[in-house]
């Protein structure tokens, strides 16, 4: 069976790298973006190139809500496709007058998933990462840049980008993490009507921690735990540090290992804003995971992070139990 990588060699050597001795700035991911996954280019079988073009179709194995179809036109000799599942077996099937053409292919399980959503940046699933004897699920919680265009940032969602986003995406809530006055005072998601708008301004690392953001962190992760509102795009200007902040809390909770979450918030290096590394002086990345061990009781951070959300944020054990119904999956065997 064919399988094909979606993301890019960089990512691929970062990934490679050593976890504890890797050189960030190495990498130059902020001058020269590497934020867009590798197409699949599916070949048209030549029993199947047409003068009127054909249907093809196809799912990801076991996926809920994955099909794709498109309509290639005469002459195309591939299909281009983006935005797959990573570690799935997609069935497809080629049809036109001259009859149809079945196959399968895998994509490799090499993490994260990263997302090409036209005129924003840094896009990717929050899913797929080990937690204990689980897996968080792909598909529910992305993750990423503003979608609308705010003074000199030079990102804003096109209309493309917009039916990604409803059509393959499928997000039913914007969570956006900014302030009234930097969200350029959005009472609406720029994706539309159909999709539930909810402001609830942070900010990150060790900030996160300070009395001011207790109820608007409680209220995130109550949306979290409410299955109605999935899937989900969160995000702050960058998706980088207000946005790594919230999932590294989560994922925390949920069983990722410190090193699985250090991995996805330093892929942010790869879109234009810059490197963001555990190291980086300019953040307070370490000292927010050494703010829950000195703080919080518990042996592991799953315990430590659960503690501060329960003791300090107010959750309930309810509240986790249905986070983790939600967010996470046993693999199948």
């Amino acid at each position: 069976m064919k399988k094909y990588v979606l993301l890019p060699d960089e990512i691929i050597a970062y990934l490679n790298d050593s976890f504890e001795e890797l050189e960030l700035a190495s990498y130059n991911g902020g001058n020269a973006p590497k934020d867009k996954p590798l197409p699949v280019l599916l070949p048209v079988p030549e029993n199947m190139l047409s003068a009127q073009g054909c249907n093809l179709k196809l799912s990801a194995r076991g996926v809920p809500n994955s099909e794709i179809s498109l309509e290639l036109p005469p002459g195309r000799e591939n299909a281009r496709l983006t935005n797959l599942y990573a570690g799935a077996v997609y069935d497809y099937i080629f049809k036109n007058e001259k009859g149809e053409y079945k196959d399968c292919f895998e994509t490799a399980r090499i993490l994260p998933r990263i997302m090409d959503v036209d005129g924003i940046c840094n896009v990717r699933d929050a899913g797929g990462w080990p937690a204990g004897d689980s897996f968080m699920r792909q598909g529910l919680l992305y993750r990423g840049s503003e979608m609308n265009l705010i003074g000199n940032h030079a990102i804003e969602i096109t209309p493309d980008g917009i039916n990604t986003m409803l059509d393959i995406l499928k997000i039913k809530t914007d969570l956006d993490l900014r302030n009234e006055e930097e969200s350029g005072f959005l009472s609406a998601s720029p994706l539309g009507e159909s999709v539930k708008y909810v402001r609830l301004p942070v900010l990150g690392y060790m900030d996160i921690f300070q009395e001011r953001f207790i109820q608007p962190l409680k209220e995130i992760f109550k949306l979290f735990a409410c299955r109605e509102g999935y899937p989900i795009y969160i995000h702050c200007w960058a998706g980088a540090d207000r946005t790594g902040t919230i999932l590294a809390l989560l994922k925390s909770a949920l069983g990722v290992s410190y090193h699985d979450i250090t991995r996805d918030f330093e892929i942010s290096t790869f879109a234009k804003f810059g490197v963001r590394g555990r190291c980086n002086k300019d953040f307070t990345y370490v000292e927010m995971f050494e703010h829950l061990k000195n703080n919080e009781p518990g042996e592991t951070l799953k315990e430590q992070a659960r503690a501060f959300l329960t003791g300090k944020v107010g959750l309930s054990g309810e509240d986790l139990s249905n986070i983790e119904q939600i967010l996470l999956e046993r693999p199948v065997l």
